[in-house]
């Protein structure tokens, strides 16, 4: 049998009333800024707001607050409410604060949890709710479960959502969802089931937890690495850069996820720069389209290189295509010439003044006969040669 544990608490704070008010007056009550776990998260937290939609005040007297929710939601732990003591403005004062939080076990999988009225407090003694979108808190709650995570509904994929099933019960009975205010100096019940809602958008759980997002620089390398506590229909990570001071987000790279798992994982993805400061980010994609954004903290900052320096070519041996990285440390002429293996002249690669940094030249030699090729580097004194083989 599951055990209901119940935690609550009261602070201190005094309003009163000298004005009568005559006439039922409009409200809204909500649930709302519902505060999600992850996947492997045990609690919720939300807020009950009392929002006046008439155009006068009203006295709020009291009020009895009933939910009802999916029993099974505990994940097989114990279920724990705890009412939040901190002061929050607007906020009911304590003594109109609903009290003796309770769980009612139903029949099948739905229970209830209800809130009674504190003591009423007479008329002129109430709590005026003032006229705005925002309301007043009447109170704020959280839900825990003794388990390791509350269970969450992943089916179908496109509602990963807690599965709490909150909904107000407002069918009049011994148990049901009641406010009350004074009208003519007289408590009167005002309540208006059809304007009771739940706002649920916060229960939302984004497929991915990450739990961390760093990067490492080797002269123009740029090593990212990210690891996971959780994934829940994770189709895998675009990589995004841009350069630090603009808007503008290019896509460089995907990794793919591991669809849904509750094991940590942990994910690298390297990206070759030139001088300057970058930005990164990881738009995070599910199976059925939902994505979210992962922001490195930090910039990614890439110097000028320290000296002139010539790569071996990649692949090597190749067809028909290869790549040469350089770097240059200043500003200057360069030239990178094509021999045969007889040391004959072919071609100038490339034959101009370039800014210092690092580079990488793609050749194609498909019009050229297959062997042995070297290229040489030249830029002021520096000289550098290298052999290559192309494969045809």
């Amino acid at each position: 049998m599951k055990t209901f544990i119940l935690i609550s608490g009261f602070i201190s704070l005094f309003i009163f009333s000298t004005h009568t008010y005559s006439q039922i007056p409009g409200y809204k009550l909500i649930a709302k800024y519902f505060d999600h776990p992850k996947f492997t998260g045990n609690y919720v937290t939300f807020d009950i707001f009392l929002i006046n939609t008439d155009t006068v005040n009203f006295e709020y007297a009291g009020g009895e607050y009933v939910f009802d929710f999916y029993t099974p939601v505990g994940n097989g732990g114990d279920l724990i409410y705890e009412i939040h003591n901190k002061i929050y403005q607007p906020n009911l004062p304590y003594y109109l604060r609903p009290v003796n939080p309770q769980i009612h076990i139903g029949e099948g999988d739905t229970s209830q949890f209800s809130l009674s009225p504190n003591v009423f407090p007479g008329a002129g003694r109430g709590f005026i709710v003032p006229q705005n979108i925002q309301g007043v808190r009447v109170i704020k709650m959280s839900l825990y479960s003794t388990a390791q995570s509350m269970l969450v509904r992943i089916d179908p994929p496109s509602t990963h959502m807690i599965d709490l099933r909150l909904r107000w019960k407002n069918i009049p009975d011994l148990l049901s969802t009641k406010i009350y205010a004074y009208v003519n100096d007289t408590l009167t019940d005002i309540t208006n089931p059809s304007m009771h809602f739940i706002d649920s958008s916060g229960l939302q759980i984004f497929p991915v937890e990450l739990i961390s997002f760093t990067n490492s620089v080797n002269d123009n390398i740029v090593t990212l690495n990210w690891t996971t506590a959780s994934e829940i229909n994770n189709s895998g990570f675009e990589i995004h850069r841009k350069l630090y001071g603009y808007d503008e987000w290019n896509k460089v790279g995907f990794v793919s996820g591991h669809g849904t798992t509750n094991d940590s994982k942990n994910y690298t993805f390297t990206d070759k720069v030139n001088i300057g400061k970058y930005n990164y980010r990881l738009k995070q994609n599910d199976f059925n389209g939902n994505f979210e954004y992962f922001l490195l903290n930090s910039n990614v900052n890439i110097g000028i290189p320290l000296k002139f320096s010539l790569s071996q070519n990649y692949p090597n041996p190749f067809n028909p295509s290869t790549a040469i990285d350089f770097r240059t440390g200043e500003d200057g002429f360069i030239t990178i010439s094509l021999y045969d293996n007889l040391g004959r002249f072919a071609v100038n690669l490339i034959n101009e003044y370039i800014q210092a940094g690092y580079y990488s030249l793609n050749i194609d030699m498909s019009n050229r006969p297959g062997g042995i090729y070297y290229y040489k580097f030249e830029s002021g004194q520096f000289r550098e040669v290298r052999k290559m083989v192309y494969l045809k």
